[in-house]
């Protein structure tokens, strides 16, 4: 799912560094979100830094000036001519840097066409009506449906969470949800009115929303440690499924190759049994699905051809099982068993009522 930033949401907090930014930031990581701040967004805040920082620097000149008609020895103005203008540019440089190591991706302007911008605001549409500044949250709104995607088997779910605490100009007076005109513009394109969900109550999201599916995640992962189950999702029967898919019918055995001893020569693996398993992870994608990462060991009981003339060098209790003394004139048909280390991960629906896709990747095989 996305996140899409109005201005209001982290206004004045012009170094990133705030509670409400960064708890978001690790919560995208954590949860799957994928937060995004227009570009509108980021030059409305830079402007808004800039005036700040004028008025202060104007508070400051005007101190001195004060305190110099007080006493003998002036006080000298320290700042220089340009300095507002070299400290805007600083901060517009280390603000982008910020964005990028909290993850968070910039949305360029819309491509509207004007005479959509300007028909809203002559029929005074949301979010011209009853606005000073409806221009920018004009594009603000634009900016946000063109993150909307058409694809049908969405069903009408959220696909983007707009936080803006902006109502006048983007939700319905009355339950403050996202105004009808919006609504319509959504609709009117092909998609369904819910698609786009207008978050105006900042705090509470924070302290109920990402809480609650912080809480959801170590729910998921404490009983999938215990139980080794969550709501359909047997762990047990689809870590089998995924090695045997792996090992068996895949004879996913090629990575290990030089783990093995050399003397099996073309080996298969015909049986996988899981042996322990410890839940590395739980994330919640884009799309509400579930992510679950397991490092798992097994016992394999590997088929494979031995050369006759090595066979009187095995050490007794390393000797291999023959299956077959009479396989031809050169080898013989043996088996032995193999310790497994793989990590597994698997994705499944929203809610972990299926598997969707499931992925084995080998860390080591032990003779």
């Amino acid at each position: 799912m996305k996140i899409i930033l109005d201005t209001n949401v982290i206004t004045e907090d012009y170094r990133l560094q705030g509670a409400r930014i960064l708890k978001l930031s690790d919560a995208a990581h954590k949860l799957g979100y994928q937060v995004y701040i227009p570009q509108i967004v980021i030059d409305e805040i830079f402007h808004q830094y800039k005036e700040e920082l004028e008025v202060a620097v104007r508070k400051y000149r005007r101190g001195c000036r004060l305190v110099n008609h007080l006493r003998y020895n002036g006080v000298k103005d320290s700042l220089g001519d340009d300095f507002v203008d070299k400290e805007c540019g600083e901060m517009q440089t280390n603000y982008y840097k910020r964005l990028k190591s909290l993850g968070i991706d910039i949305l360029p302007y819309p491509k509207t066409e004007h005479n959509v911008i300007v028909h809203k605001e002559l029929y005074q549409k949301k979010p011209f009506y009853n606005s000073t500044k409806g221009y920018r949250d004009s594009l603000i709104w634009e900016t946000v449906k063109a993150e909307l995607i058409q694809v049908k088997d969405l069903l009408g779910e959220v696909q983007i969470l707009f936080l803006s605490n902006n109502t006048n100009d983007f939700a319905n007076a009355k339950d403050k949800t996202l105004h009808s005109d919006l609504e319509g513009e959504l609709t009117g394109h092909g998609f369904l009115g819910n698609e786009v969900e207008l978050v105006s109550k900042i705090d509470k999201f924070f302290s109920e929303r990402i809480n609650s599916e912080f809480e959801e995640l170590d729910n998921i992962a404490k009983s999938l440690k215990n139980k080794r189950k969550y709501n359909r999702i047997d762990l047990d029967a689809e870590l089998t499924t995924a090695l045997y898919d792996a090992y068996v019918v895949g004879n996913y055995i090629g990575e290990a190759e030089g783990v093995l001893p050399e003397y099996c020569e073309n080996p298969t693996i015909n049986e996988v049994s899981l042996g322990s398993v410890d839940t590395l992870s739980v994330h919640k994608l884009t799309d509400d699905t579930v992510v679950v990462e397991c490092e798992v060991t097994a016992s394999a009981d590997i088929e494979f051809y031995l050369y006759r003339g090595d066979y009187p060098f095995f050490d007794d209790d390393k000797l291999p099982t023959i299956i077959d003394w009479e396989w031809n004139e050169h080898y013989y048909l043996a088996s032995s068993e193999c310790a497994i280390h793989a990590i597994v991960t698997m994705r499944t629906s929203a809610g972990m009522y299926r598997v969707l896709s499931r992925e084995v990747r080998t860390k080591k095989m032990e003779w």
